[in-house]
């Protein structure tokens, strides 16, 4: 197993160009050394090679396939991305309720990409049963992490008070996180701020 490790560090160091020359080829070659020796993070990185051709020809099945491998492993990241596989039906037949339920797997264990995603199952009722408070949850564990996808949506939530209290201070808050301050809805948001506390101050 401290061979396999010591493969899939050294492959990556060749992806990112790390110490050594940057080559995607070699770096695909030792994660696939790895891979065979069942190393979760190289069948992991090995399948993203596959899913991007980076080093290999592409084949979103054979990326699939080495997603599942890590997934069952217990890999979050690996879970999370055959789940946006079976989301879009890239490499294998789409179905949502498993992309939905792998989705859950790698949330439970903290990634804030699959909280956001399945936070938006949760939002549009594809996969899941359709629930606005659970996908603001999922929304808020994914923004708190930093995800600014999640903080945009989340901010976004409370502009509009759709799955969630109406609060334009909060939603100030994670919009001007997940962007820059001249954010058109993060405008909005102060401005209700600013209106809500006039009105209670005629009270």
């Amino acid at each position: 197993q401290g061979l396999a490790q010591a493969q899939c560090s050294l492959g990556l160091h060749y992806e990112c160009g790390r110490g050594v020359p940057q080559d995607e080829a070699e770096a695909a070659r030792l994660y696939l050394l790895s891979a065979d020796q069942g190393h979760d993070h190289a069948q992991y990185s090995l399948g993203n090679c596959f899913y991007t051709g980076k080093g290999v020809l592409q084949d979103h099945a054979e990326a699939a396939r080495l997603y599942r491998l890590s997934a069952d492993q217990g890999h979050e990241l690996a879970q999370c991305a055959l789940g946006s596989c079976y989301a879009t039906g890239e490499g294998v037949l789409q179905d949502h309720v498993e992309a939905a339920r792998l989705y859950r797997l790698s949330a439970a264990q903290g990634l804030k990409q699959a909280q956001y995603k399945l936070g938006f199952c949760y939002s549009t009722g594809v996969g899941v049963r359709q629930d606005h408070a659970e996908a603001a949850r999922l929304y808020r564990q994914s923004a708190d992490q930093g995800y600014a996808k999640a903080q945009e949506t989340l901010g976004n939530l409370y502009l509009t008070g759709h799955g969630v209290g109406w609060n334009p201070e909060l939603a100030v808050v994670y919009l001007s996180r997940a962007s820059d301050p001249s954010n058109p809805n993060a405008i909005v948001a102060k401005e209700q701020v600013i209106t809500a506390k006039r009105a209670r101050s005629r009270l």
